[in-house]
């Protein structure tokens, strides 16, 4: 009987293209660090993603890594 692997797999798309997000981040403080970055929720099979899912937009810091949901309109007060 063979063993098929399959399950959830996230992929983060980096939107910089879109421009970055000038104001403070939430986790260090930084202005302007902040840039734009999809995540995308794939069904795999062999750790081949297959079918997309769900999709968020985040936001996500160059200088520490942290990565939020918050939505730009929030973040540009």
């Amino acid at each position: 009987m063979p063993i098929i692997f399959y399950g959830l797999k996230q992929i983060h798309f980096d939107r910089s293209a879109d421009g970055h997000i000038h104001s403070a981040c939430p986790g260090c403080g930084q202005t302007g660090s902040l840039k734009p970055v999809k995540k995308v929720t794939f069904i795999h099979i062999f750790w081949i993603p297959l079918i997309p899912v769900w999709f968020k937009n985040n936001v996500k810091c160059s200088q520490c890594g942290y990565t939020g949901k918050e939505k730009q309109q929030a973040l540009q007060r």
